[in-house]
Order: structure tokens, then C-alpha cells, then sequence
């Protein structure tokens, strides 16, 4: 999750707000705050990447697709109209809150959090998972999982040559 939306905190009686509905079974004590601040968080998660060619790309500064418009759209009516937005370094949070902001949701600059950025694979990082399983015919089956040093498309080619064509 890289893109993310903060509103501005608003007071409220929390009091009020939360003894009406449990009035008759939770009895006040010294550590009931009489006032609180709330703050709701709507989170974003980029667009899709699609030049990853299947790989892993966690921490990778690729690209996204916001082709979409129909999508982002949406997400412009219904985010909330006084947010801070914050986003990764990664290029793919900042087009995706740009696409937001294209389709009709005005918002000052975006905070940048290197933090907000997602996980480093180590050595998965730009590398193709494949899970895969084998058994018998006696119902023992195998589950494992490896990495390939190409593309999807490159590793399918390699175990169907000719397109599959025998």
C-alpha cells in the first residue's frame, strides 16, 4: 500500500459520541476521555503496474497504468474533499494521485514518505515466482515455489516452444 489519505483531524465529543450508545452498559470512569480527536484514513493502493512482465517488483520504481479514467473518476467523487495526501518516492503513487486529481478531486501537493513505499523482496526483487505442483496418480501431491531469472512470457516459451504447437 503506497498512496494514502488523511484528513484533517476534526474534534469531537467522544463522550457524547460514544456513551449515547452504551449508556445503560458502561459505567464512566477517571479514564474516559471527555474529548477526542478522530481521524479516518482512506487508503489508496496504486494503479496497476503491467511492465513488469510477471516479476516481483516490490521496491522496483516502475511505472502504472492509469488508463482508466472511469476508475480514477470514481475515486475523485469519493474520497473525501479535504485530505492530506501522502504518498511513497515511488513514481507509481505520485501517477496514481495525479489521475485522481485529473478526474476531478483537487488536493494540495502530496507529502512524500519514503516509508509509505512497498517492501524490498531481497533477492525475489525483479525475479519471477513460480509456484508450481507435481503428484501421482495415488493422490500425493507437491507444492513448491522457485524463481526464474526472465520474464514470464520468456520462461512459458521456454517449457512451450512453437507456441505450444507439437
Amino acid at each position: 500500500m503506497t498512496l494514502r489519505l488523511l484528513p484533517r483531524p476534526q474534534a469531537l465529543d467522544y463522550k457524547v459520541a460514544m456513551n449515547e450508545s452504551v449508556a445503560h452498559h458502561a459505567r464512566p470512569t477517571h479514564h474516559t476521555p471527555k474529548t477526542a480527536r478522530v481521524m479516518r484514513w482512506w487508503w489508496v493502493r496504486h494503479a496497476p503496474v503491467t511492465v513488469d512482465q510477471g516479476c516481483i517488483y516490490g521496491h522496483i520504481d516502475l511505472p502504472c497504468d492509469v488508463s482508466d479514467a472511469d476508475c480514477f473518476a470514481v475515486l475523485a467523487r469519493r474520497l473525501p474533499r479535504d485530505a492530506v495526501w501522502v504518498t511513497s518516492h515511488l513514481q507509481r503513487t505520485k501517477q496514481t494521485a495525479a489521475a485522481i486529481a485529473a478526474a476531478g478531486l483537487a488536493f494540495d501537493a502530496a507529502a512524500e514518505e519514503r516509508d509509505f513505499a512497498e517492501q524490498h523482496f531481497g533477492e525475489w526483487q525483479g525475479r519471477l515466482a513460480i509456484n508450481y505442483s507435481w503428484g501421482n496418480q495415488q493422490g500425493t501431491e507437491h507444492l513448491a515455489a522457485a524463481v526464474y531469472d526472465g520474464s514470464l512470457a520468456q520462461f512459458l516459451r521456454g517449457w512451450f516452444p512453437n507456441n505450444g504447437e507439437l
